[in-house]
């Protein structure tokens, strides 16, 4: 390797005009030098690049990423000697930057110099501190020995040279040597998986033995840089430096040392300094040190009162500094964009950290106490929302705490954190911050603050916002049943007296409403947990009568009151069913209230917001908000019937048959529409399994007979019949004018509302009787359900698109749903205008191509939901003679056509259940059919679905932030929106057929597998039933372990499966010892296998032990073909194996033996390794549609672009 060659590479690929190939040399030359086969010349070449500071800074920049590269991973072809020489060769290189010309030198005024400086310096750590981690515990004892010695030594030297150029070296000296203790703690701490087990514990316990050292040593580096600092009216690069570094050091090591130790040596003392200070340009890491040590936990071997002290130290800087940021025009200077808004989350962040897991030891005292909870009190009532939520955190964990103190048998003598007074003071804010903030859900219309950059945002942060107060209103009213009862009573009492007034201008009725909405909300926290107060496990039969009797004094007559209520607002109305909904559990205490009930709630649905004629068949054409808003309030009321049956059955039964009375008339007058009545049924239903097994039989039955009627009518049964009859009645096209309208709302409507009711008594009902009641429906709702699913399977094929026309995009996915998908990718969403139901669910049977595509998700998913209940459910249904035979072809129908999402609801929602739940005598007929109609498509749909992908998703983004001047911006491989839903969407149903293969793997059979006692698996079964089917899975699962894909993994607890069966065998048994065998070790390779590595050598190291001792096994074979093995390396790993029966140990071995014949430290190396004539790892084609392949050239060159040598040794310090 010529050192005049390199320079020259270097010098033309950092001028301004270089060309693509010569970037490309670079490239080149940077992997020549570091894979380069004689270990000892690369390290000569990266010395005489480091230590000649008078080459170009890319030149010292690429030596020190060569030497690194061989420390990281070629560490094992080193000698002894050239290990000792690399470690000199660090501590040479340290040497080299205190120079008295290099000191002064790195005092440059131009930004430049002083970046290109920290790099090398940052560099120079990093090495350092690989080189001491692979080395080991002696050399870390004697290297970090000899660097604090070293920096006291030059302290009081007097060489030549000013006293000026003595500090600066100093300086970069101390600056270089925290950087070394910070990057030496990270591989220590933070990255130990490359170390065996002996190296690391050695390592951990020579670094605990340092920690007091290193941390004194950063103290001094801290207090005098920042004296030099000062003194020179703050223009001394180095010393700023240093004392950067030292901070920095100090955050890592708050992380890790105790925090006495912390304390010990003034660090503490030193951040709490720059804080109080205001140091602007350290208070920001000193917070950071101060909230890593108040989150420390203290260790067996720290003293209490040391301990204590030293959170004491941190308590007191905090409620200092927070003290200073509250009384300082806070709203200001801690709102946006204000002077100390970031400075203030650090702050508080730092006190939420100590509050949460040390507020008794920082402070002891009543007073200093009290003060803290203040302090966060105040920063929860700021205007700024985003900093008010961040405080409620500790509010939320100590009040959980309170809560659970309170629920305790032993509280009574238990120290609370949190007085009665504060508990109250903080229900009270959470409600009026429910109330002033307007904490709803946002809606798409509302403005958004300007801290939020788009409205996603906006509601993600209010819907966390709210739960925590709602939270905090549930663990005070736990704490304080009593007092939080009072209070729900009062503001509910307020609510509804102003809802009794008639408000006319908009103000006062947004008002009304909100005062409501937060009212309602509260009452449905408290509530709950007083409820929960009420029945503690722990409380005497005579104390929970009381509590119980005690709670329905309290909100009997607000309930009494809430129920006579009359409104017409939809808001309101539904802010006014949440709160009724609140009292179901009066109703368990008090069932005489059920008949009362009753009555005002069938008065309130059907009279606050009355149906107009005609209403209840159908929803209008294009709905308005105002018919929204009215149906969802209705649609509440009725849901607060549902409820409380369920928690007053007793009550609730006497009068089932006149409630059936009241709702059949009622919904035969138009007066209710079917999802209402739905509702109520569904709680008629309930409500009867508390009776007798002619009751829940009567009831159900009833519940049932219309859908029946229908579904079993000639009529309707021909609708299903076909894909052209089914588009016909319920999907039929026409033109309004130049808008595309689709007809069927009726039929549509009813459909929905029958497959809604069976899908919902099949999840309600838990009661076996009235299980095996409903069992016998289920006779005419499968074969129903079947021809349904058949049918909507038909829309997905090109005659169901033709059929649908105009109207064919119902079939394909919304405008909202891309923008999900994309919203979760890397490219960020555009706004998509839609049209006024687009979308919306509550509309399936309105006229719009939007409503009709709900309509077909929706029946789509009803119905798979209703089928994968049947195992779990209706399991004596699974026997009826013939009801399985159209399984297969049902659900399966026109598989080739129907799309990657609507697949992918079958699997979820019917396979897997099926595969979990199907009892076993019946598997045979249910599972195996489907399981071998689908095992082929798969494994040929998702190889294709892959080599689709454009793999620039992916690979490109990083360009969508980085500029360069070459054909990345041009290139005809731009990713699209459409690339990236695709992507996701193939990625899902890799996973949703992965989750499915392990749940084969995984079910257990009661019969005998033949190993033994060993019981048969239904993977077994699978294979035995269907052998072409088994292999398909067995490929597909093959496939998919090597894809760049999270269900990796899962595909290969499927192969891990396999591997236990192929003694029984013979073809299993060879596939596994071959392709099983090198897939999983190419697997290895993959990034997303980095944490299930462990899992993958153990099914690696079953397969050697199973196979190594038959010589016409593949194994041997495959392991032959591995790089750099040959017989004697196989013969020395072979007795290895056989030196120990332990599977850990033997999984060490396999370990060693791969990492050994990739030549690297890392098993990323494998990725290279292509066995002949085995499967590759899917890599994609960056190809689609019509789209032009790039020529290697090409590729090679935007790959060069996007990550240019120089770049990337900056920025991977």
């Amino acid at each position: 390797m010529d050192l005049n060659r390199i320079l020259q590479t270097l010098t033309v690929a950092q001028e301004v005009g270089a060309t693509v190939e010569d970037r490309r040399a670079e490239v080149a030359l940077f992997d020549e030098l570091r894979n380069h086969g004689n270990v000892q010349s690369v390290l000569q070449i990266g010395a005489e690049l480091t230590t000649n500071a008078s080459l170009l800074v890319q030149a010292q920049l690429m030596g020190y990423a060569v030497l690194q590269y061989v420390a990281g991973n070629r560490w094992n072809e080193l000698g002894a000697a050239e290990r000792e020489s690399l470690l000199a060769l660090c501590f040479r290189l340290l040497e080299q930057f205190t120079t008295s010309s290099t000191a002064a030198a790195q005092q440059d005024d131009t930004a430049r110099m002083g970046a290109i400086s920290y790099a090398l310096r940052s560099k120079c750590s990093v090495l350092f501190a690989l080189v001491i981690k692979r080395h080991g515990a002696a050399y870390t004892n004697e290297s970090l020995r000899r660097l604090i010695q070293d920096a006291v030594a030059m302290e009081h030297q007097n060489g030549p040279g000013s006293r000026q150029h003595v500090e600066e070296s100093l300086s970069i000296y101390q600056s270089i040597v925290c950087m070394i203790f910070r990057y030496l703690g990270d591989e220590v701490y933070q990255f130990a998986g490359d170390m065996t087990g002996d190296h690391a514990r050695d390592m951990l316990a020579s670094m605990a033995s340092w920690i007091p050292e290193i941390l004194r040593f950063t103290e001094s580096v801290i207090e005098r840089n920042y004296k030099i600092y000062i003194r020179d009216n703050k223009q001394n690069k180095n010393a700023h430096f240093a004392v950067k570094s030292a901070l920095e050091n100090s955050i890592l090591f708050a992380e890790v040392a105790p925090a006495s130790s912390m304390h010990a040596s003034g660090l503490i003392k030193a951040a709490g300094y720059f804080i109080i200070q205001n140091v602007e340009e350290f208070k920001s890491l000193g917070s950071l040190v101060l909230r890593n040590v108040g989150l420390r936990k203290q260790t067996s071997d720290e003293k209490t009162e040391n301990f204590t002290l030293a959170m004491q130290e941190v308590g007191m800087f905090l409620s200092n500094i927070a003290s200073q940021l509250l009384s300082n025009n806070p709203e200001d200077r801690l709102g946006f964009e204000g002077e100390d808004e970031e400075f203030g989350f650090e702050v508080l962040d730092a006190m939420v950290a100590l509050g949460k897991t040390h507020l008794l030891l920082a402070f002891p005292d009543d007073a200093s106490r009290f003060a803290f909870l203040q302090q966060m009190l105040s920063f929860a009532k700021l205007s700024y929302l985003p900093l008010a939520e961040k405080s409620l955190e500790l509010w939320v964990k100590l009040l959980q705490d309170s809560a659970v103190a309170a629920s305790a048998a032993s509280s009574s003598h238990e120290r609370n954190v949190l007085p009665s007074e504060a508990v109250l003071v903080l229900m009270q804010l959470a409600a009026e911050q429910l109330q002033q903030r307007h904490s709803r859900v946002p809606q798409i219309d509302d403005d958004i603050p300007i801290f939020f950059d788009d409205f996603e945002e906006y509601k993600d942060f209010m819907v966390g916002y709210r739960l925590k107060l709602s939270s905090i209103v549930r663990s005070a009213a736990a704490t304080l049943p009593e007092q939080a009862l009072q209070t729900t009573v009062e503001r509910l009492n307020e609510a509804l007296n102003l809802a009794k007034v008639h408000h006319v201008d908009k103000a006062s009725i947004e008002n009304c409403r909100a005062v409501f909405e937060a009212a309602a909300l509260f009452s449905e926290s408290t509530v709950k947990a007083v409820w929960e107060a009420v029945n503690a496990k722990d409380l005497t039969e005579e104390a929970r009568g009381a509590r119980r009797q005690a709670f329905c004094a309290s909100i009997e007559p607000v309930y009494s009151a809430a129920i006579q209520l009359r409104v017409t607002d939809p808001k309101v109305l539904t802010s006014l069913a949440r709160a009724l909904g609140s009292f179901s559990r009066l109703l368990t205490l008090r069932p005489v209230l059920a008949q009362d009930a009753i009555s005002n709630l069938l008065d309130i649905l059907v009279n606050c917001i009355p149906l107009t004629p005609g209403e209840g068949e159908t929803p209008p054409p294009l709905p308005s908000v105002v018919w929204r808003e009215g149906a969802h309030a209705r649609s509440a009321i009725a849901t607060v019937f549902l409820d409380y049956c369920k928690f007053c059955q007793e009550g609730f039964l006497p009068h089932v048959e006149s409630i059936a009375g009241k709702v059949t008339q009622l919904y035969e007058s138009g007066r209710l529409r079917p999802g209402e009545r739905n509702s109520i049924v569904e709680g008629l239903v309930i409500a009867c399994t508390a009776g007798t097994i002619d009751q829940q039989e009567t009831v159900i039955n009833w519940s049932l007979a219309s859908i029946k009627s229908s579904w079993m009518s000639s009529s309707v049964q021909q609708t299903i019949s076909t894909v052209q009859n089914f588009v016909a009645t319920y999907l039929p096209v026409y033109m309004e004018g130049n808008e595309v309208r689709v007809g069927g709302a009726k039929e549509r409507y009813t459909l929905y509302h029958h497959l809604h009711m069976i899908e919902r008594l099949l999840k309600r009902l838990t009661i076996e009787s009235s299980r095996e009641i409903l069992a016998k429906h289920m006779e005419w709702v499968v074969p129903f359900a079947f021809q349904l699913l058949s049918c909507l399977n038909g829309l997905q094929t090109q005659q169901g698109r033709s059929l649908m026309g105009a109207a064919s995009a119902a079939i394909d996915m919304s405008p909202q749903e891309k923008a999900h998908y994309l919203r979760k990718g890397p490219i960020r969403m555009h706004s998509t205008p839609g049209d006024s139901d687009a979308g919306d669910y509550s509309t399936v049977g309105g006229a719009t191509v939007a409503s009709a595509r709900a309509w077909i998700r929706h029946q789509l998913e009803f119905v798979c939901h209703a089928l994968g209940l049947l195992p779990s459910v209706v399991p004596t249904a699974l026997s009826f003679p013939g009801l399985a035979d159209p399984m297969a072809s049902s659900i399966f129908s026109n598989l080739d056509s129907i799309d990657h999402k609507h697949l992918r609801i079958i699997l979820r929602h019917v396979m897997v259940p099926f595969v979990k739940s199907c009892p076993e005598p019946y598997i045979h007929s249910w599972v195996i059919p489907p399981l071998s109609v689908l095992a082929p498509h798969m494994k040929e749909r998702l190889a294709k679905a892959w080599q689709t992908l454009n793999l620039e998703v992916s690979e490109s983004l990083s360009s969508f932030h980085t500029t360069h001047q070459g054909a990345a911006a041009t290139s005809s491989q731009a990713v699209t929106d459409e690339d990236v839903i695709h992507d996701r969407i193939v990625r899902e149903l890799s996973q949703e057929y992965a989750d499915l293969l392990k749940e084969i793997a995984a079910r257990q059979l009661e019969e005998q597998s033949g190993f033994g006692q060993q019981k048969m698996t239904l993977l077994q079964k699978f294979l035995m039933a269907d052998p072409t089917g088994g292999i398909a899975a067995a490929g597909a699962a093959v496939e998919g372990m090597l894809r760049p894909d999270e269900a990796a993994y899962k595909f290969a607890a499927f192969c891990r499966a396999l591997v236990c069966l192929a003694p029984a065998d013979a073809a299993l048994y060879n596939y596994v010892g071959s392709e099983i065998l090198y897939n999983g070790i190419s697997s290895l390779s993959l990034e997303v296998m980095s944490i299930h590595q462990a899992e993958i050598l153990g099914m690696i190291r079953s397969i050697i032990v199973q196979q190594i001792e038959d010589p016409q096994s593949q194994v041997h074979t495959v392991l032959t073909m591995l790089p750099g093995v040959g017989p004697t390396q196989i013969a020395s790993f072979v007795s290895s194996m056989k030196s120990t029966g332990s599977e850990k140990e033997q999984r060490n071995h396999v370990k060693q033996f791969l990492l050994n014949s990739a030549g690297t430290g890392s098993f990323a190396a494998l990725a290279n390794w292509k066995p002949p004539g085995g499967a590759t790892a899917v890599q994609g084609i960056k190809q689609r549609g019509s789209r032009a392949k790039k020529t290697p050239q090409q590729a090679e060159a935007d790959d060069v672009l996007q990550g240019e040598i120089t770049r990337h040794l900056f920025d991977s310090t």
